[in-house]
């Protein structure tokens, strides 16, 4: 078994790196490796001690730059050190597990074609869990190595091809190193796409990149860019755009195709069934209004207590199955007219306490029964007035099988027993989970159309680094914008539209805005817009540029920033102008009342069910491919492209606006649904932890 080398690139961040390097240490292996950490000429006094203790009791080799050259190069140091080895980068802010490194080495020889193999992660774009693509929280599991046991034993030796690695841990093989070279120092310079060119470069050469479906690695994620960070992403990404065009489709395939659900669902259901909280199956149409908003108000309210699964229609005549917790992605989907002992049987395995039923519409016979196949008692919720005679004949049955019929107003309660006379109807209003009073976000407004000249990319980036350094900033532009860019609920960023010009001191005092923002990148001969900002006296943040200088000279509210500062200097500036004046209170609360009102509701809800219930072990083979079959996507064919035009810039329907989205993008072959993925991807990989 040769030797591998574990390289730790370090520059700051004390508490994440030794985090890092003691998990490593204490990981138990077979496979021989030999711990290489890079300290790329740390300026952090107390990394450089602990390294240097580590290193003079032979537990790593320890190499240090005399200067600083960057992750680039200091990974392509790394690598020539030992020129017949594989290498593991493993960035300074993850933890491993006992046996990652025999899983990953074993992943990475099942194939001699393997250049690359990365683990699954809570923070790794195409390897995250347990949602895709998204920067996750740790799933509530007991510890860390809990949770690797669970992806170890329950996708042991499986793993799936994706189109490039994820650089906070990768396995590089030597073939591929020695085919095709290292990283592109010239190119990518301190960082970002360096490993994603890497992979295509590989590709290109026949090799392979794996998906390690039996390994876990914590990843807390980069900090140390904070806001300057964008500019290095769009640099790379723009780089890796220009040498690989088909890059954002091959990614965007990945995801509709996305290969590795079947292994994320795995590890969701055993963490479900792990757990000893009671399984409540909720079943209701989808029709969304007032029903989907009680049976979401009632997983958040009772989330410490239960497990909550929603099990509704679709359109496409199949069933979706969720379970509706922050944070988790898991759901599946059943067509009924192939098998329709499929649900029955994945709802035994995770072991139902209770049925709670709240509309029948959309449910077939078979669902409308589970409290009797699945033998656990009934809850009716009452939601409407429905009374035609179908509606009544499907509703009696049940109604009389049901343990607890819950109506929650009198006049429901009053209406129903004219038809349902012998059924004892439980009065008992709806728990309003409105949120807790929040301070509302400083306003920002941005006056015109927004171009990059005008500074597009500057307000993007500020919105990306408020909400990365969850600053209390909302930017608004009164105007349009000359390309897309992230907003809301993404980015702190919402777009108002081009505006007549007559209207813009009405528009302005109609947002009651805390500050302007002009970040022209060239410079204003005078700026109309300007003086209506200035008429506001409110504040002023603009570039030192131009007609800015001297028209804001004297305004004791006006400020000029650098016109190519970061986004952390904008944001920094803004929050300065605005002071610690508090914006008024405008979100809706929850007196004393309707607290205490939850606790009561929480308790009677919870009377007749198992305070604890006993774990449930399930079978690496429970999820069968019908269970974890890609998405079937709703048809958009029911509205013309001009009621669609209609219902999303006319009338704002966000579900009309993702349909035409998708209908162009059909139309013209487009591949923008990945380009935010493929974003995440050039800036995803292995970095230098800060403090």
């Amino acid at each position: 078994m040769s030797r591998i080398d574990i390289i730790i690139p370090v520059y700051s961040g004390v508490a994440e790196t030794r985090a890092c390097i003691e998990s490593v240490l204490a990981a138990k292996n077979a496979q021989s490796a030999e711990i290489v950490v890079m300290n790329d000429a740390s300026p952090d006094a107390v990394i450089t001690a602990y390294l240097a203790d580590l290193a003079r009791s032979a537990r790593i080799t320890l190499v240090t730059n005399e200067s600083n050259l960057g992750f680039v190069a200091t990974c392509n140091r790394a690598m020539q050190l030992h020129a017949e080895r594989d290498v593991v980068l493993l960035n300074s802010d993850t933890v491993v597990s006992d046996g990652w490194l025999d899983r990953m080495v074993a992943c990475a020889a099942a194939s001699p074609q393997t250049a690359s193999v990365t683990p699954f992660s809570n923070n790794a774009t195409l390897c995250s869990y347990p949602r895709l693509a998204i920067s996750n929280e740790m799933p509530a599991v007991p510890t860390l190595r809990d949770l690797d046991a669970m992806f170890a034993t329950l996708n042991r030796g499986r793993s799936v091809a994706i189109p490039t690695g994820v650089g906070f841990c990768m396995l590089m093989t030597r073939a591929a190193i020695d085919a095709i070279g290292m990283f592109d120092v010239e190119a990518f310079g301190r960082g970002y796409g360096e490993e994603n060119d890497w992979c295509m470069r590989a590709t290109a050469r026949g090799f392979t990149h794996q998906l390690c479906g039996d390994v876990f690695v914590y990843h807390k994620g980069e900090v140390s860019f904070g806001g300057a960070a964008t500019a290095g992403k769009q640099q790379a990404q723009a780089t890796i755009d220009a040498r690989y065009p088909a890059y954002r489709e091959l990614i965007s395939h990945h995801l509709q195709d996305d290969p590795a659900r079947v292994l994320r669902r795995r590890v969701d259901l055993a963490r479900l069934t792990a757990s000893h909280r009671p399984r409540v199956l909720m079943l209701t149409a989808n029709l969304g209004g007032g029903i989907e908003r009680h049976v979401n108000d009632l997983a958040a309210l009772l989330s410490d207590s239960l497990d909550i699964l929603v099990l509704k229609p679709r359109s496409d005549q199949s069933m979706s199955l969720r379970w509706v917790r922050q944070g988790e992605e898991f759901e599946v989907f059943f067509d009924d007219r192939k098998n329709p002992q499929e649900l029955p049987g994945l709802l035994r395995a995770i072991g139902i306490s209770r049925v709670h039923l709240h509309h029948v519409h959309g449910l077939p016979a078979y669902v409308l029964d589970l409290h009797r196949t699945l033998e656990v008692p009934l809850d009716i919720t009452l939601h409407d007035y429905l009374a035609d005679a179908e509606w009544r004949q499907r509703m009696g049955l049940l109604l009389g099988a049901a343990e607890r019929v819950i109506a929650p107003s009198h006049d429901l309660a009053r209406r129903m027993k004219e038809y349902f006379p012998d059924i004892a109807i439980q009065v008992r209003n709806h728990p309003d989970l409105a949120a807790p009073p929040k301070n509302a976000p400083h306003k920002v407004l941005i006056l015109g159309a927004l171009t990059v000249e005008k500074g597009l990319k500057i307000v993007e980036a500020c919105a990306l680094d408020a909400r990365v350094r969850k600053l209390p900033l909302f930017f608004k532009l009164i105007g349009h914008t000359a390309e897309s860019v992230a907003r809301f609920p993404d980015a702190p960023l919402a777009i108002g539209g081009t505006y007549r010009e007559e209207d813009l001191e009405q528009l302005i005092a109609l947002e009651k805005a805390d500050a302007f923002l002009f970040p022209s990148q060239v410079p204003e001969s005078y700026s109309y817009t300007l003086t209506a900002a200035l008429r506001t006296n409110l504040p002023i943040i603009a570039s030192a540029l131009g007609a800015f200088i001297e028209r804001l000279a004297d305004n004791p509210r006006a400020h000029t920033v650098a016109r190519d500062a970061e986004a952390r200097v904008w944001n920094d500036a803004l929050v300065a102008a605005i002071g610690e004046e508090q914006p008024v209170q405008s979100a809706r609360f929850i007196d004393d009342a309707a607290r205490q009102y939850c606790r009561v509701y929480v308790a009677w809800y919870l009377d007749p069910l198992p305070t604890n219930v006993a774990p449930l072990s399930v079978a690496a083979d429970l999820a069968p491919l019908t269970v974890c079959a890609p998405k079937i996507q709703a048809s958009t064919d029911e509205h013309s492209l001009q009621q669609l035009f209609n219902m999303a810039v006319e009338c704002g329907n966000a579900s009309a606006a993702n349909a035409l989205r998708h209908r162009a993008g059909m139309a013209d072959g487009n591949t923008s649904a990945a380009d935010e993925i493929g974003d995440a991807l050039v800036g995803s990989g292995s970095r230098y932890q800060a403090t």
